[in-house]
């Protein structure tokens, strides 16, 4: 069956200065459907024709030479759902210019532009039927080559499976005529072999097919697994291709401490003969893909240097500079010499809701040779930072500045030249690496900025770490360690409490209502099923959080429903230290928590939190942004009433959900909040208040005084951090956080000086005291060239934050003049609050 479609459209831009409207024409255009869709898209067809005939036309706005990524298009309204992928068909229009497809992921149809050769249009043309129909198109791929016979379009489509199989199927590579008017499907789809893929990386999961593209040079495919946030190989089998016994593949550039990355398309780009490819990607903690890399889509030397498939060329743009705010980019492709002999680069857009945009920016540039810095990170190596970067142009200017992410203080902490970069006045293309010595506990941006010889311009590049406090110690990620563990699914952990006397850790599921206890080194113990299923009709709600009393063993579950809070406090049932389960008393009915009357808006509770002085429950209220108190029946306590704790950073910080009891006594509250600002809860602030009461008991709390404050994006990447549960002892601190954005439960060491090892001061040469021969070690290591103590602070007798003659003489004074003995540790192992001198092992430790 044929559809005649009379097509009419204005075509308006800026060609070379100059304003021109196109003349309005009048075209015929065949639309072939297939006998499986029949009459009933006929309409639906005609309408998105329309839509896509009225659509603004996509112009060039400049056409002077311009940076990768420096000129954008203006963004324009998608005729289509949700466009996914996209690619270029050159040579098929009428008049010889390029076809360009975007396919709907779920819609089953194709939207069709076609270039106009010379007047700097892409114009919307028809639409078409996706040979995948119902399923989704995920990715779209043009073989092309010099024999017309060989030249096809291939489509990834998702399989369909059971829902119920462990191993989600593989995706199917469907072959197309590259004229979608022609309706030719060729009926030899093969699978790509993602099993095969996970099995050969040793990958946790087996992941899903995103974006996909066709390598010229080398005759090949290449994918994006959206799960594992890797990019692949792939021969006209499905196979991932080995070479060399190592399977070609390169890891998504923001997959990093968050262990999540948003990067769901590819796309080919050749410049000068040497093969690129353009992904864009973004962290987790950003919600979707932030900037665009050109990286080298190749493996062997490049100028001199060692290359590797994935390695940065120098060349990105920031996505929301370069077109503003957008929803989620779900696709990439390259578009060559359709403006102005400009190549440009289409990303798809989602929109808002039902409002789905496409943007187009340049994509040259006008010196590929340039590629700046590859790379650039920073790891924290005890209370110092390690810092690796790759060059692959000669440097003869470069600096590195370290930010205190609170304070914003900045300074420089390297610049060329100097003694520290080997190479003198330039440094040579390859890989470098510099210490930053005795960094105080924080975290910290770093920013890298370089001068090439070349004089080519290459953009600074950060990277954020933590250092002492703040440190992440170890990371799960929840749902699939109880997927795994219990055989059960985690809809949305929501809440984490210590039960202290026992030292395991209750994670709560807000959809299930089910408990999920671990252990402190995280793994996974036991699951207790929610309190409310069964006995209590809450249909509709979501259990929030828990707190825990040791002096009766009680946990408390905090539900929301229908605006309203409640309490159901539960016994544990615990056998040789080992939680078996829970008991509810019969009278323990749900007990529903009193707002307080002056809070303009009502309450949103996230965590809540057992203070056992005043025996009462503290909660944080998400939405205005305070804590407040009450009691075993719901009821408010001390002045929660007509006043609460305000959130630490004022009212313009952001306030995360989490909420611990740190400290209690008569006369004070410690409170660790997870907040934070800009949009960002990540931080924890531990907060120390005045507790005091009035002849009638009444409760006040006063003034609080921050003790500290850690930013943690740089240790887990994450900015939507939840909800929060603290374990103190006297030589230790760490904080559980559940990450939002990441579905990661995280162990943050929160004790000062992190980076240093337990050691017995005075003890320089590590045979377990100090003695006589300790001295005689320090002089041999400053005079007489002996080896350097393995732990300097335990050679740091006055703890002065120096190795010299005054320590072995402080030694010499104390065991035959009575001088006061050495700063502890001295009688025990133990930690420097403030380490500034490094400590690489001791006898207190096997490290």
């Amino acid at each position: 069956m044929e559809i005649h479609l009379n097509e009419m459209y204005f075509m308006t831009c800026n060609v070379s200065g100059n304003d021109e409207m196109k003349q309005q024409k009048s075209k015929s255009v065949t639309v072939r459907l297939s006998s499986r869709i029949g009459l009933v898209l006929i309409t639906l067809l005609m309408a998105l024709a329309t839509r896509s005939a009225e659509a603004q036309q996509l112009c060039i706005f400049c056409n002077e030479e311009k940076p990768y990524g420096g000129c954008s298009f203006p963004n324009i309204d998608h005729a289509g759902e949700f466009p996914g992928s996209v690619v270029r068909i050159p040579g098929l229009a009428e008049d010889g210019g390029d076809l360009v497809y975007i396919a709907d992921y779920f819609s089953g149809l194709t939207h069709i532009f076609e270039t106009v050769g010379g007047t700097d249009i892409l114009s919307p043309l028809t639409v078409a039927l996706s040979p995948g129909g119902s399923r989704p198109t995920s990715g779209m791929a043009y073989r092309h080559n010099d024999d017309p016979n060989l030249r096809f379009l291939y489509w990834a489509i998702a399989s369909q499976g059971s829902s119920s199989s462990e191993i989600p199927p593989n995706p199917r590579l469907l072959r197309t005529s590259p004229d979608l008017n022609s309706g030719e499907l060729f009926e030899d789809a093969i699978e790509i072999n993602m099993v095969s893929l996970a099995n050969l990386l040793n990958l946790e999961q087996v992941g899903t097919i995103g974006g996909i593209t066709f390598h010229a040079q080398r005759n090949t495919f290449w994918g994006v697994d959206i799960v594992n946030d890797i990019y692949f190989e792939f021969d006209f089998s499905g196979e991932p291709i080995v070479e060399e016994g190592e399977v070609n593949f390169f890891i998504n550039p923001s997959l990093g401490d968050s262990n999540a990355a948003y990067g769901n398309s590819i796309t080919y780009v050749e410049v000068d003969g040497k093969a690129y490819f353009d992904i864009p990607h973004g962290p987790s903690s950003a919600g979707g893909a932030t900037v665009v890399d050109r990286v080298f889509a190749s493996a062997g030397d490049e100028n001199g240097l060692a290359v590797t498939f994935g390695d940065a060329t120098g060349h990105s743009y920031n996505i929301q500079e370069t077109i503003g705010d957008h929803k989620f980019i779900t696709g990439i492709g390259m578009v060559e010499e359709a403006c102005t002999g400009q190549h440009i680069e289409v990303l798809l857009d989602i929109g808002e809701a039902g409002q789905p945009k496409i943007h187009m920016v340049n994509a040259d540039t006008p010196k590929p040779d340039s590629r700046g810095v590859a790379s650039f990170d920073c790891a924290p190596n005890g209370n110092n930072t390690l810092l690796t970067w790759k060059n692959y142009d000669s440097l003869q200017g470069l600096e590195i500045s370290r930010r205190d992410t609170l304070t914003g203080e900045t300074q420089v902490v390297l610049e060329l030249p100097q003694d520290e970069v080997e190479g003198g006045p330039t440094l040579s293309p390859g890989e470098h690496v510099f210490t930053d010595p005795r960094i105080s506990d924080g975290s910290y941006e770093y920013t890298l900025s370089v001068d090439t010889v070349s004089g080519d311009a290459v953009d600074d590049v950060t990277c954020l770490v933590t250092i002492g406090r703040g440190q992440l110690v170890e990371a799960i990620d929840i749902e699939a360690t109880i997927q795994s563990a219990a055989s059960v699914e985690a809809s949305s952990i929501s809440g984490v409490t210590h039960i202290s006397d026992l030292d395991r850790l209750v994670v709560v599921d807000a959809i299930s209502g089910r408990g999920f206890v671990f252990d402190l080194d995280l793994n996974f113990k036991m699951m207790l099923n929610s309190p409310f299923d069964g006995q209590f009709d809450f249909f509709g709600g979501q259990t929030i959080s828990c707190a825990y009393n040791p002096s009766n063993q009680e946990l408390t579950w905090l539900y929301r429903l229908e605006g309203n809070h409640y309490l159901q406090h539960t016994t544990l049932a615990v056998t040789d230290g080992e939680i078996e389960g829970f008991t509810i008393n019969p009278e323990d009915t749900p007990m529903r928590v009193r707002n307080p009357s002056n809070l303009s808006r009502t309450p949103v509770l996230g965590d809540i939190s057992y203070d056992s002085e005043g025996q009462q429950f503290w909660g944080v209220d998400r939405l205005n942004k305070v804590a407040y108190s009450f009691d075993r029946s719901g009821s408010l306590t001390g002045q929660s009433f007509s006043s609460q704790i305000s959130n630490p950073r004022g009212n313009s910080g952001l306030v995360g959900g989490g909420l611990a009891v740190t400290q209690v006594s008569s006369s004070s509250l410690t409170l660790d909040w997870i907040t934070g600002s800009d949009g960002n809860a990540s931080q924890i602030a531990r907060v120390s208040y005045i507790r005091t009461s009035n002849d009638e008991g009444v409760e006040t709390i006063g003034a609080g005084t921050e003790i500290f404050a850690a930013d943690l994006r740089g240790s887990t990447g994450s900015t939507t951090l939840g909800s929060l549960a603290v374990t103190e002892s006297e030589e230790e601190s760490f904080a559980f956080v559940l990450s939002a954005d990441s579905g990661r439960l995280m162990k943050i060491n929160m004790s000062e000086g992190i980076g240093g090892k337990k050691f017995l001061r005075g003890d320089a040469n590590a045979d377990g005291s100090m003695n006589i021969s300790d001295p005689s070690f320090i002089l041999q290591h400053l005079f007489r060239g002996g080896n350097e103590p393995d732990c300097m602070d335990a050679a740091d007798v006055n703890d002065d934050e120096l190795v010299d003659v005054s320590d072995a003489i402080y030694i010499f004074a104390y065991l035959f003049l009575g001088q006061a003995a050495p700063p502890e540790p001295f009688q025990e192992c133990g930690f420097d609050l403030e380490p500034e001198l490094p400590c690489a092992r001791t006898i207190c430790t096997d490290d």
